[in-house]
């Protein structure tokens, strides 16, 4: 009788850890996850309801890892947004926040729903790590961001990105819910040193590209332009950033930022800064339809380096839908809520997180490979005036 206990625990623990096994972690961990039984083998066939009206960017994700019957098939997926009619029996379980989504999977049937495109595109990615299982589990999830953006920018110094490197950052961002890229590589010549120059037409076709493949993943695709270096306060060189912001419009961008970051000299005027930027804002963002706000990127982006005065320039003369940049107390650093504390009142608008940690470009020989954790952390010989890669976070 005892030998028949342990073979029978030995039996149930197996089938328990086969189970489990399943219940995969979901990147970036949901606001709420239920799990369930096994709903369906991973090489279920499917069939698709809402498609239509669905985001297209979505249903292309959905597609690409399996393909809809087109007759019978194992799993019906209805998916939708808010106010489509394929999911309007479950619009009560969408959260009603930006970027949400709800998604239930069960035998025979899965739910993707979201508060909007982009909520209906993140709730497709994670149905896909739950469907790349050899067993897919009943689950019910509901989710939405706690940041507004979420993702990266390409501001280092050194050898930029290639093309095909920053494609499969989209795609990388756009399966981990990310959802903004800031293009400012300090060694692209026509963002910085010649930034009042068009790009030549091999690399705009490039960048053109790289602006609908980001869309593609719901990456927001913000250029920047690096004008500090030699910018002269005249109404030439306003107008010279313009059209060059015109320009990279004409390839699809609709985000853009301004850099003064690791710059001396006549372009470090807080005030100047502001006056630049509430011109830009004035006769090119209001101008143009679906342009979002700008972005600076502050010579003192950290309060190591910055007083009261220049802080105080940008607040009370730059239109306040400006977002300001923030790296924290230094250079390298984390954020704590007392850093933002601090900068806020300065600045006159909840800053715009760059996260500066960890970085890499000041160690260049060295691979960074400890693990990333929430806490304060100081990193010590960072340069003094590099630009560095760096995580965003936008608070609400």
């Amino acid at each position: 009788m005892k030998i028949k206990s342990i073979l029978l625990s030995l039996l149930l623990g197996l089938g328990a850890g086969k189970a489990a096994a399943q219940k995969i972690t979901v990147s970036p961990i949901p606001q709420n996850i239920e799990w369930g039984a096994k709903a369906f083998d991973g090489t279920a066939t499917y069939k698709f309801t809402g498609s239509e009206e669905a985001d297209a960017d979505a249903v292309a994700a959905l597609t690409a890892f399996r393909a809809p019957q087109t007759g019978s098939a194992d799993v019906e997926i209805i998916i939708g947004e808010r106010g489509d009619a394929a999911v309007a029996a479950y619009e009560s379980e969408i959260p009603a926040k930006a970027e949400g989504y709800y998604l239930k999977v069960e035998p025979g049937k899965v739910v993707i729903a979201g508060n909007d495109a982009n909520g209906t595109f993140y709730g497709v990615q994670t149905f896909l790590q739950v469907a790349a299982q050899p067993e897919v589990m009943q689950v019910t999830v509901k989710d939405w961001p706690d940041m507004l953006e979420r993702g990266v920018v390409e501001g280092f110094y050194g050898n930029n990105w290639s093309q095909t490197d920053r494609i499969r950052q989209f795609q990388f961002y756009g399966r981990n819910k990310m959802n903004v890229y800031i293009y400012g590589p300090k060694d692209d010549p026509y963002h910085r040193y010649r930034w009042r120059e068009n790009y030549p037409t091999a690399e705009a076709n490039k960048m053109k590209e790289l602006v609908a493949e980001a869309h593609k993943n719901k990456v927001n695709f913000v250029w920047a332009v690096h004008p500090g270096i030699d910018i002269k306060w005249n109404k030439t060189d306003s107008l010279n950033v313009i059209k060059k912001l015109e320009f990279m419009y004409g390839l699809g961008v609709r985000a853009f930022a301004v850099f003064f970051d690791d710059i001396t000299g006549e372009g470090t005027s807080g005030v100047k800064q502001a006056q630049l930027l509430n011109y830009i804002t004035d006769e090119f963002v209001r101008k143009h339809e679906g342009v979002q706000p700008l972005i600076l990127c502050p010579t003192d982006y950290n309060r190591a380096w910055a007083g009261d005065t220049y802080l105080n320039a940008l607040r009370d003369n730059m239109h306040e839908e400006v977002r300001i940049m923030w790296t924290g107390n230094s250079v390298v650093d984390f954020i704590n809520k007392s850093d933002l504390e601090w900068v806020n009142p300065r600045i006159g608008r909840k800053a715009y997180i760059w996260l500066n940690y960890p970085v890499t470009d000041y160690c260049g020989r060295h691979l960074l490979l400890q693990r990333f954790v929430g806490t304060r952390h100081q990193i010590p010989h960072a340069h003094p005036r590099r630009g560095f890669p760096r995580v965003l976070r936008a608070q609400r």
